[in-house]
């Protein structure tokens, strides 16, 4: 235990000889982004909400429309997204497993408000993660909605076979529906992740 402590305090020492801090250098070197502590801070004056995974201490910023911005298209939410964070890195949010549904579910119930998530039908049958970010390779980047999903019972049904966005009903579950992307009624819930 001893040990233990003494090694503790051996890198805490060092650690100021390494340049490892997620905070913007003002140097005029080249800027490189190293971000070992898993934490990122979103940029900008909007109001965003920490996420920080137990098992992997990884990062996720949330950010919901509602929170002083008016209701869109899904299109137009995706691309408010893009906006939300200043330097352009968040995107519509992607739920990934229960516990990212149980952290943003009371932010949703408590606005009274349906919310777009990024959820998107991108050909005939099957729902897709959809994430455009500018400086990254590939561009756009879609992964099937298959490993977790929320769905109301009955969901998705693609009514009319024209509801191809996804979004978050704001009742105590944060159930998932597929909507009419059109429909310019919704709020959106963006993320950041780290």
């Amino acid at each position: 235990m001893n040990s233990q402590l003494t090694s503790l305090v051996v890198l805490l020492a060092l650690l100021p000889l390494f340049n490892c801090s997620p905070i913007d250098s003002t140097d005029n070197m080249e800027e490189i982004s190293v971000n070992i502590t898993g934490i990122c801070r979103p940029k900008g004056g909007k109001r965003w909400e920490l996420y920080q995974e137990k098992h992997s201490g990884k990062a996720i910023w949330y950010h919901l429309s509602n929170w002083g911005d008016s209701t869109r298209k899904w299109w137009d939410q995706e691309e408010y997204c893009r906006g939300a964070d200043n330097d352009g890195r968040s995107t519509m949010a992607t739920i990934k497993d229960s516990k990212q549904q149980k952290f943003i579910r009371p932010f949703v119930a408590a606005t009274g408000n349906w919310h777009w998530i990024g959820g998107v039908r991108l050909g005939q049958r099957k729902l897709f993660w959809y994430t455009d970010i500018e400086d990254r390779e590939p561009e756009t980047i879609v992964e099937e909605i298959d490993d977790y999903a929320h769905w109301q019972s009955g969901e998705p049904d693609n009514s009319g076979e024209t509801q191809n966005c996804v979004a978050m009903y704001p009742d105590t579950e944060g159930h998932w529906y597929d909507q009419h992307c059109e429909d310019n009624s919704m709020h959106v819930v963006c993320e950041l992740r780290c």
